[in-house]
């Protein structure tokens, strides 16, 4: 039989995404799922939700480390105020799955639209 249990995992960066941890008989399954909320004025510009990002202060409770009430807990799923963020272009080849190095989180060159004489501007 197949039991699954929730656990929670420390992520790269300021928050903790949920986690899930399956283990059927001896063998333990490590997944994990990102909770998304609606996003705030930055990530808004890039996509219609945003991941939920906690914040360190906030650990403890959804941990279950300190009492919290579903209300409470319930609040944390808000989005991450923008000031505390920050965003930059970033090379197409993060579209695809095959990529992975750290190049790929590195800021690149914007090209300024060109356009043409009435002013559409051209791929």
């Amino acid at each position: 039989a197949l039991r699954r249990r929730v656990c929670r995992s420390a992520a790269d960066g300021p928050g903790w995404p949920l986690g899930k941890l399956a283990v059927a008989g001896r063998r333990v399954v490590r997944s994990f799922a990102i909770v998304t909320t609606a996003p705030n004025e930055l990530c808004a510009e890039l996509h219609d939700r945003m991941p939920v990002i906690l914040p360190s202060g906030a650990w403890p409770e959804w941990l279950g480390e300190q009492p919290a009430k579903a209300a409470r807990l319930k609040a944390l799923l808000a989005p991450y105020p923008s000031a505390e963020m920050a965003a930059w272009p970033v090379s197409p080849r993060v579209g695809n799955v095959r990529n992975n190095d750290r190049s790929l989180i590195e800021p690149i060159a914007m090209a300024l639209p060109v356009a043409d004489h009435s002013g559409k501007v051209l791929p």
